[in-house]
This record gives structure tokens, C-alpha cells and sequence, in this order.
């Protein structure tokens, strides 16, 4: 069964919340914790607790329409060799 669609767009403004570049699963953000907890807030419910990689933040949920998303920051510059 579909919910009725956020006429804010998915997860009630997410768009509001990036303030970078979106990544593959979803928007960029300063601040994951900050913006989960806003999520969160609005009933949003996220899958485990936010999983540091060493570089970056990331944290999964669904939107209203069942599409797998997650909030990303990087906090840490990539390296390359050579």
C-alpha cells in the first residue's frame, strides 16, 4: 500500500535539509546527526544507529514512498597514492 504523498516532497523537505551535492542514496549534509534528528522529529524512522566509515557519516531510512535513502557527510579528505 502507497502513502499519500508530502506535498513538501519525500520524508516532509528532505531537500531542506542538504546543503551539498546529493550522493547516490541521498543529499549531503553538514551535519548527519543534526538533520536525523530533525527526520527523526517529523517520524521519520532510520535502519540501526549512524554508521561512521572513517571518512564520512551515513545514515539509512526509507521515505514515505518506501525508497531506500540515506543522509552523507564526509568529514575526512580522500587520500590517493601516487
Amino acid at each position: 500500500m502507497r502513502r499519500a504523498r508530502d506535498p513538501r516532497g519525500p520524508v516532509g523537505g528532505l531537500a531542506a535539509l542538504a546543503d551539498g551535492a546529493a550522493c547516490g542514496g541521498g543529499p549531503d549534509v553538514a551535519d548527519v546527526g543534526r538533520a536525523r534528528a530533525t527526520l527523526e522529529a517529523r517520524g521519520v524512522e532510520f535502519h540501526g544507529e549512524t554508521f561512521d566509515t572513517g571518512v564520512c557519516h551515513m545514515a539509512f531510512f526509507d521515505d514515505s514512498e518506501g525508497n531506500d535513502l540515506m543522509l552523507h557527510s564526509r568529514y575526512a579528505l580522500r587520500v590517493t597514492e601516487g
